[in-house]
């Protein structure tokens, strides 16, 4: 079956499983579609293989070499902007990702697990049901939330949690619970997932000024140390996470929704 391009989140894969399908199919080789491109068939290849980014303009040669419709070669294009985007553009590319007909309609559950990571107060919003007194009312979620979100984005997020079982609310409003867990691809997810932390790191940097600081705990080391210890910095931090999680009593009522982000990573090649 010829791949679709909208239930893909990574334009290298499309490609790579696009060239293989015409190679089965049609008995197309690489040097054929790379020059139909204007392309080399080792640049080609890189690119399938992600070893190399293109440049737009490549890319979008290389969508017409594959016979691809203008709306599949923009959705290509948004997939290559999201990849490449600078922090200051990436909740934008997101953001068009998400209200992609094509990809809500040939990808639901994708969808609906990139929307409930993406916008962080969906995850937050979701967890405060555990709060004492919880009411599943906008004013009373805003003036609980530290950082500002209009009311209207809170009565989306509450329609968006309830109508796709995030959150299960009875009539009577007295039973309120947790009814459903994230169902998605590798790809999305991990695609979601890392504009979550972007989020949560953002807020990190924002309650350096919203919140008291016998409130918050923000902690760094810079260090030098061997590529055989990094293995050993992800374990400790991964036991201290699991750590915290156990600390976590969904059927306790609790006072307040925190956030604990844990990041190693490289400074230097």
């Amino acid at each position: 079956m010829r791949p679709n391009v909208f239930e893909y989140t990574d334009f290298k894969d499309f490609i790579s499983d696009m060239l293989s399908f015409l190679k089965k199919e049609e008995g197309l080789s690489l040097r054929e579609i790379s020059s139909r491109a204007g392309v080399s068939p080792a640049n080609l290849s890189m690119i399938s293989n992600g070893s190399r980014s293109p440049k737009v303009k490549t890319l979008l040669s290389i969508a017409r070499a594959l016979n691809l419709s203008s709306r599949e070669r923009g959705y290509l294009e948004l997939l290559h902007d999201m990849k490449n985007s600078s922090d200051e553009n990436a909740s934008s590319s997101f953001k068009k990702l998400e209200m992609n007909k094509d990809y809500q309609r040939n990808s639901p559950a994708d969808h609906e697990a990139f929307k409930y990571l993406t916008n962080w107060y969906n995850v937050v919003i979701r967890e405060m049901v555990h709060l004492k007194n919880f009411e599943p009312d906008p004013s009373w979620i805003q003036n609980k939330l530290i950082s500002e979100v209009e009311t209207k984005e809170i009565k989306e997020a509450l329609r968006f949690l309830i109508s796709n079982n995030f959150i299960h609310i009875s009539k009577s409003k007295k039973e309120i619970n947790l009814s459903k867990e994230l169902n998605c691809t590798d790809g999305v997810y991990r695609l979601s997932l890392g504009q979550f932390h972007s989020l949560m790191l953002k807020k990190a940097s924002d309650s350096i000024g919203e919140v008291e600081r016998e409130k918050r705990l923000l902690l760094g080391h810079t260090v030098a140390i061997s590529e055989d210890q990094m293995s050993q910095v992800f374990s400790i931090l991964e036991e201290a996470l699991e750590k915290i999680r156990g600390l976590e009593k969904k059927k306790q009522k609790n006072d307040k929704v925190i956030h604990v982000e844990l990041a190693a990573f490289p400074l230097t090649k």
